[in-house]
């Protein structure tokens, strides 16, 4: 009874058809760079659960005196520090705030601003960007 079902399953398997498009060499979509090793894959998976986990523990700090300050996650504290990290002005602790709430900064109006010739412009051009008008609409309004 085993059998029928495997080559029952088999002949419905070669009567499908192949999907999406054939390989073809050169082909600017292909992945060059390979599939990861599985190790790798394995580890990073592993490392990232137990950054998860430690995270979710609770600590207890307290004071030169043995006094209880308070008990939170270690997620919790990492952020606390880094929050007193910016609020003394160490310019790495803002990044890091402003770029998990906020996102990171799209630059790419600094690739536009670089493909600008700026010795075509005019005079009048010149003075509107050194008055702070943006230099795109500047170049594009004429």
């Amino acid at each position: 009874m085993t059998t029928d079902k495997i080559s029952g399953n088999a002949a419905n398997s070669a009567k499908k058809k192949p999907r999406g498009k054939p390989f073809v060499s050169g082909d600017p979509r292909s992945n060059t760079t390979g599939q990861r090793n599985g190790a790798a894959v394995a580890f990073a998976r592993s490392l990232r659960e137990l950054i998860v986990d430690y995270g979710n523990q609770d600590k207890k700090v307290y004071d030169k005196q043995g006094k209880l300050l308070g008990e939170k996650s270690n997620v919790e504290w990492m952020v606390q520090s880094v929050w007193q990290a910016a609020l003394k002005g160490e310019q790495w602790a803002v990044n890091f705030i402003a770029e998990r709430t906020e996102g990171k900064v799209n630059q790419t109006v600094d690739v536009i601003l670089k493909m600008i010739d700026y010795s075509k412009l005019t005079d009048e051009q010149i003075e509107r960007i050194a008055n702070g008008e943006n230099p795109i609409a500047v170049v594009l309004g004429g």
